[in-house]
């Protein structure tokens, strides 16, 4: 299974527009509030959570990722997502590379 959560609202990525992303995120700036994006993956062989730096501390991870969760987590920093002012194109890129895991 994988969602998006922006803001609190939450999607499975299968379900997660582009336009909805865009809108999420747009809503949240424009009202001066941080953006908060939360991306979980869980399945066979992923076990991840991508959190923009707005939102709250998580736990960190207990082991070192495996082959495909390093690649996902090389893909959130390559886009952007690790940094405050990330470029809403990118989440949607990033999302859109990652829907079929």
């Amino acid at each position: 299974m994988a969602t998006i959560t922006i803001g609190g609202d939450e999607r499975e990525l299968g379900q997660a527009s582009a336009g909805w992303i865009r809108d999420q995120v747009r809503a949240l700036r424009s009202r001066g509030m941080p953006v908060c994006v939360q991306v979980s993956i869980h399945s066979e062989l992923i076990n991840a959570l991508l959190s923009t730096p707005a939102c709250a501390p998580s736990n960190p991870a207990t082991r070192e990722p495996n082959a495909e969760e390093r690649r996902i987590l090389d893909l959130w920093r390559k886009r952007g997502m690790d940094s405050e002012d990330f470029d809403v194109g990118q989440l949607i890129a990033f999302v859109n590379e990652i829907k079929h895991v």
